[in-house]
């Protein structure tokens, strides 16, 4: 059996003030708790009211949470990735191998029988970000180079969970031919 969380209303036997405490539980009622409210536990309280909490509760208890503390995006996966594949670009590396590392940070191995190849990675002529509130500066926005449209509008949705307001954003990628660099 799991673990259970409760929520329990005491008297403290001392001063007679209630005390409320949530609680998690296994099997045999032992665990351990949080006091929320009331005086401190000294070992004289009455337990008066005893709920159990199940999936609805823990739901609506986290959306209002989130309401007054809303926790911090947390990068995905692919955003790793994709991050990486940038600080790769900007030291340098080979551009075959970031496009690559690009492309291998929206693989789904449940999607594909076959890792994506570098020709696969090549770029489509326009890039798609997610800007996470309106007035967001470029440099902050979240970025999915070299990503199909529809994997930037899975996490477009993904970041409206904390950001209603996020908005999907593109920009024209220009690609000229390698020429040799200036010597200095």
């Amino acid at each position: 059996m799991k673990n259970r969380i409760v929520l329990d209303v005491d008297r403290d036997g001392w001063t007679q003030n209630l005390q409320l405490n949530l609680l998690t539980l296994d099997e045999n009622d032992s665990g351990m708790g949080f006091r929320l409210a009331g005086p401190k536990y000294n070992g004289s309280s009455k337990n008066l009211l005893r709920t159990e909490l199940d999936e609805r509760d823990a739901t609506e208890i986290r959306k209002a949470l989130d309401v007054a503390f809303p926790l911090p995006a947390v990068p995905s996966r692919a955003e790793v990735l994709h991050q990486a594949a940038r600080l790769m670009e900007a030291a340098g590396y080979d551009d075959d191998a970031v496009n690559w590392l690009d492309t291998y940070a929206d693989y789904n191995p449940a999607g594909s029988a076959d890792s994506p190849t570098i020709e696969q990675s090549k770029s489509t002529g326009i890039d798609y970000g997610v800007r996470l509130t309106p007035d967001a500066p470029d440099n902050e926005v979240l970025d999915y180079r070299g990503v199909p449209r529809t994997s930037a509008e899975d996490r477009l949705r993904e970041n409206r969970v904390r950001h209603p307001d996020a908005q999907l954003v593109e920009r024209t990628v220009h690609h000229s031919a390698w020429t040799d660099a200036a010597t200095t």
